[in-house]
């Protein structure tokens, strides 16, 4: 992978699964509805176009003929303030993928957008977004003074929908390989969707979070995790695997479940042999988990477009020091 594009997606490790495993491709119809003003008028210049995707489904970014990836983590970052505020959205996926889409604001707005090309210390004004595509070894940059080209929506779920319609972008370093295809984003997503709290105080923001589903490259057993961090960084970083479960479905109806009473080992891991159980761990090492002594329980729920997880009060301990325990809370919706 070239030099940059590498650097960039570095930190994509803190949430990468078991390199034993092998991502699966979920591709949920895309039931995205265009809704025009929300209810805060957040629309830049009357009704929203939402552009055409042909046909990507939600969460995907594409070079058209080239590769399609699935994206499955997200990031969310702010900067500046007053007239000079900005936000991040960056989406990682398999490859080496990652989107950045710089808006102005404090959060995503309603509109179509043109596109601004990225500059070091250049912003972007309410009409414009910031685009950088990193697909198929390659840095791209967009730009175009048209409109039709990039939409973003709100979803009946509040959840922001992000499209950008099939564009040519511009190669960014001269030792990048030549991609001369044209490019297509269809992204869902909305952190603001993921709540959690630790010893009954709301973290701060989930600056960090995402859901995927893999199978192990020996057995082929399935697995799930959701993973989320607040802006505090990887020391409230909690992951929730969801060992035997097949979540790549179309949807699964709302359950509660026993968290696992026992913990799995490494050995079972790589042959794919954990017994079927969801097990919550936190922190770089994973060495936090849930408290194996107790019942404790989870909501979850699987539709088309989500998961859906809700959960109070599970007791998580350190492996090495019993008495270093807190409580973790979480009502969470992720677009799949």
């Amino acid at each position: 992978m070239k030099k940059l594009t590498s650097i960039l997606l570095i930190a994509f490790a803190l949430i990468a699964f078991n390199s034993c495993e092998k991502a699966e491709d979920v591709s949920p119809d895309d039931q995205t509805e265009d809704p025009g003003d929300d209810d805060n008028n957040n629309n830049n210049n009357g009704d929203v176009t939402e552009v055409d995707v042909l046909g990507l489904n939600q969460n995907f970014a594409k070079a058209d003929g080239v590769s399609k990836e699935k994206l499955d983590n997200f990031w969310v970052e702010g900067y500046g303030e007053g007239d000079n505020e900005y936000t991040k959205l960056s989406f990682f996926g398999a490859h080496n993928t990652m989107i950045e889409i710089t808006v102005k604001g404090s959060e995503p707005k309603n509109g179509n957008y043109s596109l601004k090309k990225w500059a070091l210390g250049s912003g972007s004004s309410a009409t414009e977004v910031v685009i950088r595509v990193a697909i198929a070894g390659t840095l791209l940059d967009f730009e175009t003074s048209e409109s039709d080209k990039f939409s973003i929506t709100t979803d009946a779920e509040g959840f922001f929908v992000l499209k950008m319609a099939p564009i040519v972008g511009i190669k960014k370093n001269n030792w990048d390989d030549e991609l001369t295809a044209p490019i297509s984003l269809h992204i869902v997503a909305n952190s603001s969707k993921v709540i959690a709290s630790e010893d009954g105080v709301n973290m701060d923001r989930i600056a960090k979070y995402g859901f995927g589903t893999s199978a192990n490259l020996q057995s082929n057993q399935p697995k799930a995790s959701v993973n989320y961090s607040d802006d505090d960084g990887p020391i409230n970083s909690i992951s929730i695997s969801f060992y035997d479960f097949d979540y790549t479905v179309a949807s699964v109806g709302l359950a509660t479940h026993t968290l696992s009473q026992r913990a799995y080992s490494v050995q079972e891991t790589i042959l794919g042999t954990v017994p079927k159980g969801i097990h919550f761990s936190s922190g770089w090492s994973g060495n936090i988990t849930q408290d194996y002594t107790l019942e404790q329980e989870i909501e979850v729920e699987l539709t088309a477009k989500y998961i859906i997880l809700k959960y109070s009060d599970i007791k998580m301990v350190d492996k090495s020091d019993a008495s270093n325990s807190f409580t973790i809370s979480g009502d969470i919706m992720i677009a799949r």
